[in-house]
């Protein structure tokens, strides 16, 4: 089926099949239902966040959910996390969260605690106290509009 504005000349396309269903709108945005699951056009596949390679800092966005994993320990290229935060980098638009987002993280060392901070403008920063060190992990989620 489709359906046209006849204003805006918008089209907005539906189709069904064996394989499932889909939806494209002419304004770019799309979504199909399968036996896969539900793929929209704002999904991203695991996408590094700033210049941190190897995968030790990445980011995806499936429908509304996007999550993070950041890890990293001697000798890999990650950065020396310290107290006062180190920045990680900057994460787009559609992934940021609609608040900032503090919680705790892994460090390895006796006595370490390690924290990250996301915030509302998308900078990545890690915390680490109980001596600066690249011994750091993270994984976590949250939902954007």
């Amino acid at each position: 089926m489709v359906y046209t504005e006849n204003s805006t000349g918008r089209t907005i396309s539906v189709g069904t099949n064996f394989q499932g269903m889909s939806l494209t709108d002419s304004t770019g945005i799309s979504a199909s239902i399968s036996p896969a699951g539900v793929k929209l056009s704002s999904d991203i596949a695991w996408t590094q966040i700033g210049n941190i390679g190897g995968r030790r800092a990445e980011w995806k966005r499936e429908n509304n959910r996007v999550t993070m994993n950041i890890h990293g320990g001697n000798g890999d290229g990650f950065p020396v996390i310290t107290s006062g935060g180190t920045l990680l980098g900057t994460i787009p638009t559609n992934a940021r969260p609609p608040s900032d987002i503090s919680m705790p993280a892994t460090a390895q060392a006796s006595g370490a605690t390690a924290q990250i901070s996301i915030n509302a403008t998308g900078e990545v920063r890690c915390y680490r106290w109980g001596g600066d060190s690249v011994y750091f992990g993270a994984y976590i989620s949250y939902y954007v509009e």
